[in-house]
């Protein structure tokens, strides 16, 4: 993470075929370490993406958080799921250290279900 803290998800049943290694969605190429080569990687998919207009990761981030406050996921989980500490400053990071992992987890049942949905149509 940018952050350069641990970040857990917990994934939905749908996530579990394509976990590799430690649970890892993203590991390296060839090693069982989290993924970090974005900068490559995003430039050989700007590459394969011909026609599409320019867009960044953090768009993705962005239509994700929009997309699950459509199906009434709370802020703070929102928040959460997408590592961003800005939700938890002055006072509340303080003293809240609460991971909301079972919203977490809520959430993206939420949202397997949406996907499921989604593609049986």
């Amino acid at each position: 993470m940018k952050n350069s803290l641990p970040h857990i998800i917990p994934f939905p049943d749908i996530a579990k075929p394509y976990l590799q290694g430690d649970g890892l969605l993203f590991p390296a190429r060839a090693r069982d370490t989290p993924f970090n080569g974005w900068s490559k990687a995003k430039a050989a998919l700007d590459k394969r993406l011909d026609g599409v207009a320019h867009f960044t990761i953090h768009d993705i981030r962005r239509s994700a958080s929009t997309f699950w406050a459509s199906l009434d996921i709370e802020p703070h989980v929102t928040e959460a799921l997408l590592s961003h500490l800005t939700f938890k400053q002055d006072v509340q990071g303080t003293y809240n250290r609460f991971r909301y992992l079972p919203q977490m987890r809520e959430a993206l049942a939420k949202y397997q279900n949406f996907l499921i949905s989604f593609v049986a149509r």
